[in-house]
């Protein structure tokens, strides 16, 4: 194992060669290549806005091998969930050791993470779509490896980029890391020396691409643990409709939208911990604590909801300062100026959150009070108030004054005598512009109230000049207008009806007014500097800051849905230590209860163990099975989250690792059946799970596995022989639980005969008559067993075959012992049961349809 070594001076010498590198790098890349223009249009949030920018030179990517590839259709999950907002690099070894880090260009935020992986990268997967890369950054020389296939398969609208391997220098990676001021404190870093290998080829790229220089002293990085969350899988995250609502295709309706966060670091908090939910018991009572207190707590609630959206962008204000600025010219003075201004609230706003959350028992509170009152921030916004001018009278200048009046007077003395020179220069031109008026009034005589159409207007281009309107030049023409002012005209521009032109001595003194501005701007420049570098010496407290708002804003909207979804939630209790169980009384599905309040569901109990540890769900279509798998999966997220879940009791172990397979698909492109797809699915899960392969992974594992319609895309025989199969290696190797749902008995009678411990749940119709198309499957059950009186036996063998018209399959039906001419009565009965019931006709007349049904039915 190579030990990065801390020396600056290779560093600082090897600037210009590792440049050149990642230029080289994207000439080669295998993908279509980004100019600067195109991450500056994304990292605008980063970049210090110049007038000249450097521009990186680029050439076409040759074609190569790798873009033989097959790339997937794309990632849904990835295009419909927010803007992207990081730039990735990663690399690996022969170990299958990978090593991440991720630029935040809204935060400036670097995150590193080293892990072993399995062998079709599921780690790596789930942290890729935790970032959302823009780009991401890949040693040329691991062109065509497993991991870059996977890439390439994954992340067709990211934009791949093939760097030469000496960028990826973990010598220079580690010295970034520790030249950071901010840096997590880290052990062991001799294992991390892939991610400073990443960091230092992510660092070289950004810097290259945006012409920026990058404060070492500013970054922040922080590492993050695949130990300590859930790993989740896209698919299963597609499955959960955690994103995208898979009917609509938009993230409205999905499970994120439940929750409405006041602030983008909020958001985006949520949104990473959605992805990878914490495993920290610790972490997770810490959110459960601070959630109580809102709940119980009215007054806190609602001054809480007032004061978090004052502090909305203070993640992504705070971000803008971690650059040193490069140019001096009126666009960066704006910028600074602006995100200054949003400081100072923010610092302003700092009183009303300390008191709320002063002397509050939650630790969650106590780390938010405390990072508000930091007495760094409390020198900062002292220092502020002395640079800057922030009184009322300031507020009410126009954006021109306000940037000359930015800074008090009397702190710069050049900067005072500029403003006195720009004042005099300005009432001047008013002065000369009133003779002007003066002059032509005395000449329009009786027509003087046509002198209301001579003005004197402003354009940053020129500076100010004459404007004649329509009714004056009716009754004065430019050379009666030269004649009363004994001046000539320069600059004549006619438009329409309206002229405008300057005279020579309004153009000397536009000439000095603008060196004045111009004066005045540079002695502006020089204080905000002042300011900046006291604003990046206290960096520090003010990100520190902005993860604590983002954590509290969190806090927030969990609090937020226990009380506004009208849904009985409980607390849940966690359990540690070798015993493993998942239990859930009375509980509800989140997201159908806030997006289909109107539908009747009933509460489902959920009691796994260790001894119970894998379930079989049988039942007819449309009762409820696939929820029954969704549901779970919901409920655990939402406790480890550290949010109330809607159930009566809730106990269970922090699940570690979770894997689904739900729907059939098939792709014509590559010629994949159905069967082929749910076959690779269920290869993935079963090497997910096997111990074996992730035994380096230093941590108790806790999977739960989900699957619908387990083996359900072949003949009967194969779909039996499949679901043996793949039961039985999960109960061999699985550390955790496994749900299934399948329509076939026959698999669970087989299986419980050679494993007893598996436990079935059965789960039958629920008839919604009030559903508006509703569910016609449960009405007509209903109708079978009361109004007709069927034989119960011969409803559960019409439910056990099939449940929906169109889709009665003989073959079932001869499995149950059903004769054919059986199933052709059985077909005929329904059919006439649902015309009846969608007909027009009287009630009366309903019911002698079916009383004729009937009599046909036992007379035959």
């Amino acid at each position: 194992m190579r030990s990065p070594i801390d020396s600056s001076d290779s560093h600082l010498a090897g600037r210009e060669r590792w440049s050149a590198g990642v230029r080289a790098g994207q000439t080669n890349g295998s993908s279509r290549e980004l100019s600067s223009r195109d991450v500056r249009r994304h990292s605008g949030g980063l970049s210090v806005p110049s007038s000249s920018p450097r521009r990186t030179r680029t050439a076409s990517p040759a074609r190569n091998q790798s873009s033989t590839i097959r790339r997937s259709s794309g990632s849904a999950l990835q295009r419909h969930q927010e803007t992207p907002e990081y730039i990735v690099a990663l690399t690996e070894n022969r170990a299958r050791e990978v090593g991440v880090a991720a630029l935040n260009i809204s935060t400036g935020e670097i995150t590193l993470s080293s892990f072993s992986d399995t062998a079709n990268y599921v780690y790596t997967n789930s942290t890729l779509h935790v970032f959302l890369p823009i780009e991401i950054l890949f040693p040329k020389s691991q062109e065509n490896s497993p991991l870059h296939r996977k890439l390439c398969d994954s992340f067709d609208d990211s934009r791949l980029k093939l760097l030469k391997k000496f960028v990826f220098d973990e010598t220079k990676g580690f010295y970034i890391f520790n030249h950071s001021a901010q840096a997590t404190q880290l052990t062991d870093l001799d294992s991390k020396y892939l991610s400073f290998a990443s960091l230092n080829a992510l660092c070289s790229y950004y810097e290259s691409t945006n012409g920026v220089i990058l404060s070492l002293a500013n970054l922040k990085i922080t590492f993050h643990r695949l130990e300590h969350v859930m790993v989740l899988e896209p698919a299963t995250m597609r499955h959960l409709e955690l994103f995208i609502n898979s009917r609509t295709n938009a993230q409205n309706g999905s499970f994120f939208s439940v929750f409405e966060c006041l602030t983008q670091g909020g958001r985006r908090t949520l949104r990473s911990n959605l992805m990878q939910p914490p495993t920290k018991l610790s972490r997770i009572e810490e959110r459960l604590d601070a959630v109580d207190a809102l709940v119980e707590d009215a007054l806190l609630y609602e001054s809480l909801r007032a004061v978090l959206p004052k502090f909305k962008f203070c993640d992504s204000v705070t971000a803008k300062f971690i650059h040193l600025p490069q140019e001096r010219d009126i666009k960066s003075i704006k910028f600074y100026h602006f995100n200054v201004l949003a400081i100072k609230n923010i610092l302003g706003n700092l009183p009303n959150l300390l008191a709320l959350l002063r002397d509050r028992k939650p630790a969650l509170f106590a780390r938010a009070a405390k990072a508000a009152a930091d007495h760094r921030l409390g020198l900062l916004k002292t220092k502020l108030n002395t640079i800057f001018n922030f009184s009322e009278d300031y507020e009410r200048l126009d954006d021109k004054q306000r940037l000359h009046y930015l800074v008090r007077a009397e702190i710069n003395s050049y900067l005072d005598a500029a403003r006195d020179a720009y004042s005099k220069l300005l009432l001047q031109i008013f002065q000369l512009f009133q003779g002007y008026k003066t002059a032509v009034e005395s000449r329009l005589g009786e027509h003087s109230a046509r002198a209301a159409d001579f003005k004197l207007q402003f354009a940053e281009t020129k500076g100010y000049f004459l404007q004649f309107g329509a009714r004056l030049t009716e009754k004065m023409t430019l050379s009666r207008f030269k004649e009363a002012v004994d001046e000539d005209l320069t600059g004549v521009v006619i438009r329409g009806k309206t002229t405008t032109a300057m005279t020579a001595t309004l153009q000397t003194l536009n000439s000095r007014l603008m060196e004045s501005s111009r004066e005045i701007m540079l002695q502006t420049e020089n204080a905000i500097r002042e300011a900046v570098e006291v604003i990046q010496a206290n960096l520090e407290a003010l990100f520190t800051l902005s993860e604590a708002v983002s954590l509290l804003d969190m806090a927030f909207v969990f609090a937020s849905y226990v009380l506004n979804s009208g849904l009985r939630t409980v607390r849940p209790k966690f359990v540690s230590g070798d015993v493993r169980v998942l239990y859930f009384s009375q509980s509800e599905n989140p997201l159908l209860r806030r997006f289909a309040p109107a539908r009747q569901l009933r509460p489902v109990d959920y009691a796994i163990s260790s001894v119970n540890s894998v379930i079989l769900v049988h039942g007819p279509s449309g009762a409820g099975k696939t929820n029954y798998l969704c549901q779970l999966a919901l409920l655990c997220i939402m406790a480890q989250l550290g949010c109330r879940v809607p159930a009566e009791t809730a106990i269970l172990t922090p699940v570690t690792d979770l894997f689904s397979r739900m729907g059939l698909m098939d792709s014509v492109e590559t010629n994949a059946s159905a069967l082929s797809f749910e076959v690779n699915q269920l290869a993935g899960i079963l090497a997910n799970i096997t111990t074996g392969d992730v035994a380096a992974r230093p941590r108790a594992r806790c999977s739960l596995v989900v699957m619908d319609g387990l083996a359900s895309s072949s003949t009967l025989e194969d779909d039996v022989a499949i679901s043996f199969m793949v039961l039985e290696q999960i109960m061999l190797h699985i550390e955790g639980f496994v749900v299934v749902t399948c329509i076939d008995k026959e698999i669970f009678l087989r299986l419980r005969d050679v494993y007893p411990t598996i436990e079935d749940v059965r789960l039958d119709l629920v008839a919604d008559p009030e559903a508006p198309n509703g569910n016609v499957l449960g009405r007509t059950t209903e109708i079978l067993l009361t109004e007709f009186n069927f034989p119960r036996s011969f409803v559960e063998s019409f439910v056990e075959t099939q449940n929906t018209l169109e889709a009665i399959d003989l073959r079932r039906g001869f499995k149950q012992g059903i004769e054919g001419e059986y199933i052709k009565k059985l077909k005929e009965i329904l059919f006439a049961i649902v015309l009846v019931e969608n007909s027009n006709i009287s009630n009366e007349a309903k019911a002698e349809a079916k009383r004729t049904i009937h009599d046909q039915y036992f007379k035959s």
